[in-house]
């Protein structure tokens, strides 16, 4: 099968050697800290700015489409306190903008071996459509929004743990249920993620629109313990 094909199918496709170790020494020097591991000011994540040049011409190539970097970042996963991401659609946070979901496409890189914290798909779910969210609040303090316990639940046959090796890379839909687990182990899980839409988005509004749901989910909680 061909990657978009697979990504059709299966709502994925892995790659593997998209970045090699030298991109991977690069993109850590240039963008987060002269000394590995990484370090940062928010222990989780970071946004990032590098040449992805190489990952969009391959993406165009595989997929038929004229995709842009809109978002890029590194999640850490740093050891013993790695944090873990709930189940969702990454979709949900970009209903705003009217932009069809076919015409983005998420890239998630291992910039370790990541045999310890997986990336968690449900394999197929992007067929599903855009599905009910609820909001949370983490023991971090962290607002968020996950795909409740019971439509998870319902779905269980298609959980997969994809391990990369480090500089492969998984392309998957925008529709696609993922997360991962918490890092308990003294070796650093960090990845690159990258977000590609065929349409031109604008920074600020994209983190301003994240930053919109967060505030609302805190402001819910906050209602709710005053009722």
């Amino acid at each position: 099968m061909t990657i978009h094909s697979d990504i059709k199918e299966n709502g994925y496709a892995v790659v593997k050697n998209m970045l090699s170790s030298e991109d991977i020494d690069n993109l850590i020097y240039q963008n987060i800290h002269p000394e590995y591991p990484f370090q940062s000011n928010d222990p989780k994540v970071a946004e990032i700015n590098y040449n992805f040049n190489k990952l969009v011409d391959f993406a165009n190539k595989a997929m038929n489409k004229d995709y842009k970097v809109f978002m890029q970042k590194i999640y850490f996963k740093n050891k013993f306190i790695g944090d873990y991401e709930v189940y969702h659609q990454d979709y949900f946070f970009r209903t705003s903008l009217k932009i069809p979901a076919s015409e983005y496409l998420q890239v998630f890189i291992a910039l370790e071996n990541l045999y310890y914290t997986p990336l968690n798909v449900f394999t197929g779910s992007h067929k599903l459509g855009l599905l009910p969210h609820i909001n949370c609040l983490e023991k971090t303090g962290n607002a968020k929004y996950r795909i409740p316990n019971e439509i998870l639940n319902t779905y269980k046959d298609s959980f997969t743990s994809i391990h990369l090796k480090k500089g492969s890379a998984i392309f998957f839909d925008y529709r696609l249920i993922h997360g991962s687990g918490s890092n308990a182990t003294p070796f650093d899980q960090p990845r690159a993620v990258i977000q590609l839409c065929t349409h031109t988005i604008d920074k600020i509004n994209h983190g301003s629109d994240r930053r919109k749901f967060e505030i609302d989910i805190l402001n819910k909680l906050l209602q709710s313990k005053n009722e």
